[in-house]
């Protein structure tokens, strides 16, 4: 192999070690506290979770072997009849997750090669109880939480899926589950304005960030399960995003910081009620647009990106292309890289 690679030529060889580098993989452990506490007998618990707390310290899942009354709480939990039936779906469905631990490994691998900030050590899995579809995944500065409890709610069509709605279901799938992982590192590394509530420019900019990293640390994953669309929401986004950015332009909506104004565009619903049979979530669509686009005409790396703001400069210039001719929002008139015309790859 030396005497191979010292034959080809210096271009060459340093394409081929960029290209192995883009692709290292990063070790991520992964520990199934799932299967920690429903798989080990009640009586043995207390000394089972002694010996393996010195693994959950330092993430998001609190672990007090000591503590009577969390130890009352889990023993309980690990009694109760229908999540133990939850544990035996997990059990069947998600029996290997050595798939996960690879899939998050290959894609920490190309995050920490555009950013060595992003450090992730540990993946740990657990059963929530079904209780927050919207903290199905956690992350701190090491290590990811995943409820994946979350993503066996298909299976339960006889509690009605627990009463979440239809559109979430479909959404609950193992296919989603590295997506929504990586998803919630890249916000957790994404700077926002903490001072005021958010704009809905702020919306726009960050989740167009968001899947930008996808599409960096994901290659191969689909667009339309790193949006969270289905294939006919996607194509609707594409037909109908002029529609969307006119519309917010002509109720200067880009810089409104009413929650209750700017929510039906940002939530996860079916669809966004202005526009009827829709594409739910056009901020993060319309941000995508917006960021491939400015990356593309720029050399700025993740790190910079992530850290700039969406906020107007004195210079009248948002950052990311989009220009303003006046602070105030009646006098947005163009946009310099987005979206006209519209289209993911233009």
């Amino acid at each position: 192999m030396r005497r191979i690679l010292s034959l080809l030529p210096a271009t060459l060889l340093l394409l081929f070690v960029s290209c192995q580098e883009s692709h290292k993989q990063v070790p991520v452990s992964l520990y199934r506290f799932e299967q920690l506490m429903f798989g080990t007998p009640v009586q043995e618990l207390p000394q089972r979770l002694y010996d393996e707390a010195p693994h959950y310290h330092g993430t998001l899942l609190n672990v007090y072997p000591d503590d009577p009354r969390y130890m009352a709480d889990i023993a309980g939990m690990a009694q109760d009849p229908i999540l133990r039936e939850i544990y035996d779906t997990i059990s069947l469905q998600y029996s290997d997750l050595s798939w996960l631990q690879q899939e998050l490994s290959e894609a920490m691998g190309r995050a920490q090669v555009l950013d060595s900030n992003i450090r992730i050590e540990k993946t740990i899995t657990f059963i929530s109880g079904l209780l927050d579809y919207t903290n199905r995944v956690a992350a701190n500065e090491n290590s990811i939480l995943i409820a994946i409890d979350q993503y066996t709610v298909p299976s339960f069509a006889k509690y009605a899926y627990f009463d979440l709605p239809q559109y979430l279901v479909s959404l609950s799938t193992q296919e989603h589950i590295v997506p929504d992982a990586m998803s919630t590192i890249a916000r957790n590394h994404i700077v926002m304005d903490e001072t005021e509530a958010p704009m809905l420019l702020d919306y726009i900019i960050a989740e167009g960030k968001v899947l930008y990293f996808l599409d960096q640390v994901l290659p191969n994953t689909a667009d339309t399960l790193k949006i969270r669309y289905t294939q006919a929401q996607w194509q609707w986004a594409e037909d109908n995003a002029n529609q969307v950015w006119a519309y917010w332009l002509q109720h200067e909506l880009l810089f409104e910081r009413d929650h209750k104004k700017i929510f039906k565009f940002t939530d996860d619903a079916p669809k966004t009620n202005a526009f009827g049979e829709s594409a739910p979530r056009m901020t993060a669509y319309i941000g995508w647009l917006i960021i491939n686009r400015y990356m593309s005409n720029t050399n700025k790396d993740l790190h910079s990106l992530f850290n700039q703001s969406s906020h107007p400069a004195r210079s009248q210039e948002i950052p990311f292309g989009i220009q303003l001719v006046a602070t105030h929002p009646s006098a947005f008139l163009s946009c310099k890289y987005a979206p006209v015309p519209f289209g993911k790859h233009a």
